[in-house]
């Protein structure tokens, strides 16, 4: 890391330390800016939660009758998958969900493929997405992911059969992750320090009410088309934005580009109201910034003792949170009450922990706040690949 003595003895002359921090919190002014990103990666951030709330709905078994005794009776999956009645009817129309059209009562291996297609996309892309957007930024990211979901979902709808759902379930669950990671990245890069651990609970909150809506369409026994094309819509609607945001001053700056750092943050200084005289930043980036691939970020991992205990720690508390999270989730027409209620129901509890896990930080220790998965992720950086709040020391 250039220290301010090697700076002062550089061969180009000598230079003031200044890092990202101070230079964001000169530019800050009305703060303008900061939301104006906030907007950019929550709408990016909604793109991607559509179909996987959805996604319970598409596969939730409709009701059916059977004729029993020569009449029409209600009946369950045994009674039509094992007892094999002379016929059965849905009660939902035809296009009410994937079970009713493509007719997979009595083949729920095909709902569990789906759904398995879908999070081995999110998997895969898992490994990658961050490096990806530390190399090309977060933005093309974020225009990946959300243009992806557009065509995946694009693919069932004009398709609509087995194949197309577990293709396009597996795309979109590839793009699903490029949003998410990146969006709390493009974040974290773009506000300055006091604001970094309120901004990606706001982002979280959203991510809610949007499961909030997803729920209430659904209630109306919407059709599953119809549903996709509503996705298709604000995912679009939402795209449009997308290409005329800008990469963050920092990236630039961690990308040893200090020339469209200084231009960056001039422009952020123009949108918060601030006149700037002389050059904002007075500071070389740190060399080590961003060097390294991914495998040999890997090794460096494996082979520090404290850094594999603290990313096994992590890895454990997310993968823990995330089976609980996904299971409840999928598995909510297996409850006991409204299905959609339930979804509504834990999207307010979402908001609520969401808020409450932001400011838990500012007062209580990081080791025993209850920090989501939200919070860990928002502190991933290109210069590390686990969350910093985890690599801080206890004051």
């Amino acid at each position: 890391i250039m220290t301010e003595q090697k700076l002062n003895t550089a061969s180009d002359g000598p230079w003031n330390f200044q890092d990202m921090d101070v230079a964001y919190e000169r530019v800050e002014g009305n703060g303008r800016y900061k939301y104006i990103a906030f907007l950019g990666a929550m709408i990016a951030y909604l793109c991607h939660m559509f179909f996987l709330f959805a996604l319970p709905f598409f596969l939730k078994y409709p009701d059916v009758e059977c004729i029993k005794n020569g009449y029409w009776q209600p009946c369950t999956e045994v009674d039509v998958c094992v007892k094999n009645p002379p016929a059965y009817r849905y009660l939902a129309p035809h296009e009410f969900n994937f079970i009713t059209e493509l007719d997979w009562l009595c083949r729920p291996d095909l709902g569990s493929l789906t759904a398995s297609a879908f999070f081995f996309g999110t998997l895969i892309s898992t490994l990658f997405v961050s490096s990806l957007g530390d190399m090309y930024g977060r933005i093309p990211m974020l225009l990946f992911g959300t243009l992806g979901n557009i065509v995946g979902i694009a693919i069932i709808v004009y398709f609509g059969n087995d194949f197309a759902c577990f293709i396009s379930s597996g795309i979109i669950g590839l793009c699903t992750m490029a949003n998410n990671a990146n969006s709390f990245n493009f974040v974290t890069d773009s506000v300055p320090e006091k604001y970094r651990e309120i901004f990606p609970s706001v982002l979280n909150i959203c991510w809610a009410i949007g499961e909030i809506f997803l729920a209430l369409c659904m209630m109306t026994q919407i059709q599953w088309r119809t549903m996709c094309l509503i996705m298709i819509f604000f995912s679009s609607l939402f795209f449009i934005p997308l290409i005329w945001m800008r990469e963050s001053p920092k990236y630039h700056f961690h990308q040893n580009n200090i020339l469209k750092a200084e231009k960056r943050l001039r422009h952020v200084a123009k949108i918060n109201g601030v006149e700037i005289t002389g050059k904002i930043l007075l500071a070389l980036p740190s060399s080590s910034a961003n060097q390294g691939a991914f495998i040999e970020k890997i090794k460096a991992m494996c082979c520090e003792v404290n850094m594999f205990i603290r990313v096994a720690c992590v890895a454990g508390m997310f993968t823990i949170g995330m089976l609980i999270f996904y299971a409840t989730s999928l598995n909510l027409e297996k409850m006991s009450g409204n299905m959609y209620y339930t979804a509504i129901l834990m999207a307010f509890a979402e908001i609520i922990a969401g808020g409450a896990s932001g400011y838990s930080l500012k007062f209580l220790s990081k080791k025993t706040a209850s920090v989501s998965y939200t919070h860990l992720r928002a502190h991933e950086t290109s210069l590390h690949l686990v969350c910093r709040l985890l690599l801080e020391k206890k004051k």
